[in-house]
């Protein structure tokens, strides 16, 4: 049974949803790419993702390039793809259908949170609207990033942890400790978000809990992470978790011109060191390392331009709006994504806040929402702040936006 005992509602929401996304899909590639098969191609796939999807069904090996095994994407999403496409063919169409699934699986999860936290019909069906509709979300939903895939995570995660703030079993830890380890083997600087989790959890339990509870956690997150981190020391000979390109992504932002034009995604940076690995033959964990290395010399030496490169990065990391190069790519204006985005998001995001301080007051736990929030931001202010990366760590702000909607309608009745 739907809690709040309006399932017809509910699932209104939940197919407007799921139809929206693939609505959007089928004019994007039906209509706008229907003459050029490449380009949509192109377009669904931008990061590799769909590739090494197809490397896994075609060849069985997790690889770019036949022969060298790829160490820099971790391999969950893929994995995943891979898996849908066995059933349902390996076009971009099942990953795109996959998106919009998650999509309503989404929507449905924090209707549940916001049920849970509330007992309001109408807040939850409000927040299970805002996850259905937002235009972001539909945006990232028509290519194969792993923004949905990690929103949909995230939402998971933040639904179990309202339910262990009542009823702290080692059942529900553990299943939280499955769903950070799926995020950081989709995408690895969300690691250090389950350590931060782990210390804000054990002050609300007892001492004596931690084993039974936080154990559980930790026991399954590594689980998750084993198996890749094997396959890296057997390959490569060196403890790889994550993903092997975080050196680039700390020393690349430390030598980019910030007072000239903003480079489009995949332009080589013109720096001595970079052209120089680009061209050695060590290996990509080789030149992951002499990466950190030269990031943290820089950042010795210059601790000011670290910190303005840093503010940079977090800005760009919650803009609002896509990169500036889908002014290129992108089949409609960009100009009205950027306001699309603006009015969008913004009202979303500052209700979010609000609603986060509500809770805070009401004596709410917001430790998750708060550290996913926070923790994410510092993290991508040090690697690499691509916007579209703000878009899963929305799901944090969608309930507590419900809520100061719903108190904003109360505040405003006659």
């Amino acid at each position: 049974m739907v809690p709040g005992a309006n399932s017809f509602k509910l699932g209104g929401i939940l197919a407007l949803a799921f139809l929206s996304r693939l609505g959007y899909d089928g004019y994007l590639y039906r209509h706008h790419f229907a003459k050029d098969p490449t380009a949509a191609a192109r377009y669904a796939g931008p990061d590799g993702y769909w590739a090494l999807s197809l490397g896994l069904l075609q060849r069985g090996d997790y690889a770019f390039v036949p022969g060298r095994p790829e160490t820099g994407r971790e391999p969950l999403y893929p994995v995943v793809l891979a898996a849908v496409e066995s059933v349902f063919g390996t076009s971009f169409w099942p990953g795109l259908w996959l998106n919009a699934l998650l999509g309503a699986l989404t929507s449905w999860l924090l209707y549940l949170l916001a049920w849970r936290l509330t007992a309001k019909t109408s807040v939850a069906l409000l927040a299970a609207l805002l996850a259905a509709m937002d235009p972001e979300w539909i945006f990232w939903s028509g290519m194969l990033y792993r923004e949905t895939f990690l929103t949909f995570l995230l939402a998971l995660w933040l639904l179990l942890d309202a339910r262990a703030q009542v009823t702290p079993t080692p059942a529900l830890y553990a299943a939280m400790g499955a769903a950070f380890g799926a995020l950081a083997l989709s995408r690895s600087p969300f690691i250090p978000l389950g350590a931060a989790y782990v210390l804000l959890a054990a002050s609300r339990l007892r001492p004596a809990a931690w084993w039974r509870t936080l154990g559980a956690f930790a026991l399954t997150a590594t689980l998750f992470q084993i198996p890749w981190v094997l396959r890296n020391e057997r390959i490569t000979g060196h403890f790889v978790p994550g993903a092997s390109i975080g050196g680039f992504h700390v020393y690349a932002p430390l030598r980019i011109d910030y007072s000239k034009p903003e480079m489009p995604v995949g332009t080589e940076l013109d720096d001595p060191l970079v052209q120089s690995l680009n061209h050695s033959k060590l290996s990509p964990e080789q030149k992951d390392r002499v990466y950190y290395r030269a990031a943290w010399k820089i950042i010795r030496r210059r601790p000011l331009l670290f910190l303005n490169t840093f503010r940079i990065k977090a800005v760009k990391l919650w803009r609002p709006y896509p990169h500036p190069e889908w002014r290129f790519n992108y089949p409609h204006s960009f100009r009205a994504i950027e306001i699309l985005g603006l009015l969008s998001n913004l009202p979303l995001w500052l209700l979010g806040l609000a609603g986060l301080w509500f809770m805070k007051r009401g004596g709410r736990d917001i430790s998750l929402p708060a550290a996913i929030l926070v923790v994410m931001t510092l993290i991508y202010g040090v690697f690499w702040g691509a916007a579209r990366f703000h878009a899963p760590l929305v799901a944090a702000l969608v309930v507590p936006a419900a809520i100061a909607a719903q108190r904003l309608k109360e505040a405003l009745a006659p």
